[in-house]
């Protein structure tokens, strides 16, 4: 039986979501988390923070995949050593510095910049489908939010706003959330059509509720460590979509 999927792609010169952590590999650490993506959407459908809307229909109504469709970066951050000036005089060896009587001369210590928690030009595409629990339109109705949001869209800050609708698609293609991570079209296949692919695999994860013990705290079950991970061959998802668009 095929459902209603709705689709989110996050792109933006910078996002930072809940769960974030400073990491180089494509993984769970700095994926979109449900939390975040639940906070998305309260935003866009006008819901306050403390509505109880925001649990019973959101966190409770919606099934979280995610599938990292460039990694993006943290930005570099370097460390500089700055040394208080001193004064200095002509002497027939050349310049002295001059201290104050009974002083020395002091060094600053090193400045180093704290690590970033801004993730830098990362794509995701975000699919969600509706738990048996959730009213029959609650996918629809975060779709009309999302094109015409209350407040403005942010991805995880206000100071993360999107290059790009966040609203992707609204389809009933799919069987699954799962099926859809692994079929839908990659943001850069144009890009690579003719040029090497930049990896062997995209990476997803699907929310696997029954993983979640209930020890855990809300932000880590909302995450993507409660989920199943899933490789998609990038040749072959790029060598589909070439078939679908030929028939």
């Amino acid at each position: 039986m095929f459902k209603q999927i709705l689709l989110l792609r996050l792109e933006g010169p910078f996002q930072t979501w809940n769960n974030c952590k400073r990491s180089g590999d494509a993984s769970e650490n700095y994926c979109p988390s449900k939390i975040g993506i639940v906070q998305l959407l309260s935003r866009a459908l006008g819901y306050d923070a403390g509505d109880e809307r925001v649990d019973s229909e959101l966190k409770s109504g919606i099934k979280f995949g995610v599938r990292i469709e460039s990694p993006g970066h943290y930005p570099n951050t370097s460390e500089t050593t700055i040394s208080l000036p001193s004064a200095a005089i002509n002497t027939p060896r050349g310049r002295r510095p001059v201290r104050p009587r009974g002083r020395k001369e002091v060094e600053a210590d090193p400045v180093k910049a704290a690590p970033s928690p801004f993730l830098a030009d990362a794509s995701f595409l975000v699919a969600l489908e509706s738990t048996a629990s959730a009213s029959s339109d609650l996918l629809a109705r975060c779709t009309a939010a999302l094109i015409r949001p209350a407040e403005r869209i942010q991805l995880g800050h206000r100071s993360c706003p999107p290059t790009r609708p966040v609203f992707e698609r609204f389809t009933s293609e799919y069987r699954s959330i799962e099926q859809a991570l692994a079929m839908y079209p990659w943001a850069f296949e144009d890009k690579y059509s003719q040029a090497p692919l930049p990896a062997a695999e995209l990476v997803a994860f699907v929310e696997d509720q029954g993983s979640c013990t209930g020890t855990k705290s809300e932000l880590e079950c909302t995450s993507a460590r409660c989920s199943k991970r899933i490789t998609i061959s990038l040749d072959n998802l790029m060598k589909s979509i070439s078939e679908r668009r030929l028939k």
